[in-house]
């Protein structure tokens, strides 16, 4: 459940900070091939190039008639300045040649018939797919969501078509034209390749590049997050500080914040044990409002722990105790000192 979890924190937020749902390739909406052929353009590319280049193209080769019967010298020409230009020529007139021929002049509307076409893989077919018909069929996987997916713990995987199948299963059918495109901005405003801007980071409490950055063993305050009940511990002493009902946000808020700077807090260890399917929704919406009080008044990394660990470690508590509940605040103290141990 602590993937889960972090996901949800993730989605939730990338929707809140990205407001765009369509990719931001111009095309003339009369003519929906011209966002095919712009996307098979971008390939390599950013949009912006792009856009510079397909007015004059467009303007040079209007109809798919032209494409068919064009130079391809005359072609490469204009789009040199996006690279590949020997490749994405001979895709372009090709891909002219099969939509006039084989579907009329028109765009197909399934992934098994666009990616027939030259120069279109699964990526360009489910954007063409999401813009032009409003279909969810598949999740466009490109150097940006691979990178951002694996760095937020949505796959391990390397090639785009089992990230894909891997986003599938962990998102809402819903939001994957929209989330593909918001990963993409993401990914080139915030979250480069290289130098990350982590500071401006929506994710940074959570995200594991900002805690190797970030990475301490001082004064530690560890949660652990019960059904009715969050105990709380900080380092260096270990000590029990108290149980909080969770219902009263605005006390936690107040205390935690009072915790925070007095203990110059610099690390947060989440953890929540495992719970039966029923309580899970509510609990984990529990969780996701308890993260957001944290990310208004911390700075620092939030490490959700391994909910078996929180699962093994309150049952033991049970199990030694020979009580049914209340439990959270040694569970806290018992997290933290585990990770002492292991670090």
């Amino acid at each position: 459940m602590v993937n889960s979890v972090i996901q949800k924190i993730f989605i939730t937020k990338i929707f809140q900070h990205y407001k765009d749902t369509k990719c931001h390739l111009n095309y003339d909406p009369k003519n929906t091939w011209t966002l095919l052929f712009a996307v098979i353009l971008s390939a390599q590319c950013t949009d912006k190039k792009v856009n510079q280049v397909t007015p004059l193209l467009f303007k040079k080769f209007p109809k798919l008639q032209n494409w068919k019967n064009a130079n391809l010298e005359e072609i490469k020409k204009i789009i040199y300045p996006l690279g590949l230009s020997n490749t994405k020529s001979k895709n372009l007139k090709k891909c002219a040649e099969q939509l006039i021929y084989s579907f009329d002049s028109k765009l197909p509307d399934s992934i098994e018939k666009l990616t027939i076409l030259a120069g279109v893989g699964r990526k360009t077919a489910n954007i063409i797919l999401w813009n032009i018909f409003g279909k969810n069929i598949g999740f466009a996987v490109d150097t940006h969501v691979k990178r951002i997916m694996q760095k937020t713990g949505f796959t391990k995987n390397q090639t785009p078509e089992k990230i894909e199948k891997d986003l599938i299963k962990k998102i809402p059918q819903n939001k994957w034209g929209p989330m593909s495109h918001k990963l993409i901005q993401f990914g080139r405003e915030i979250c480069t390749a290289k130098s990350p801007k982590c500071k401006n980071c929506f994710f940074k409490n959570y995200c594991s590049d900002f805690y190797k950055k970030n990475n301490t063993n001082k004064n530690i305050l560890s949660i652990d997050f019960g059904s009715k009940f969050c105990g709380l511990a900080f380092s260096p002493d270990a000590k029990v500080v108290f149980p909080l009902k969770i219902i009263e946000t605005e006390k936690i808020e107040n205390e935690l914040k009072k915790i925070i700077q007095e203990k110059n807090i610099q690390k947060i260890i989440f953890g929540f044990p495992i719970y039966s399917n029923k309580e899970e929704n509510i609990l984990c919406k529990r969780i996701l409002e308890f993260a957001e009080i944290l990310e208004n008044i911390f700075e620092y990394p939030i490490l959700f722990v391994d909910e078996k660990l929180s699962t093994k470690i309150a049952k033991n508590i049970l199990d030694q105790k020979k009580i049914k509940s209340r439990t959270d605040d040694i569970a806290a103290m018992k997290i933290l000192e585990f990770y002492l141990q292991k670090n």
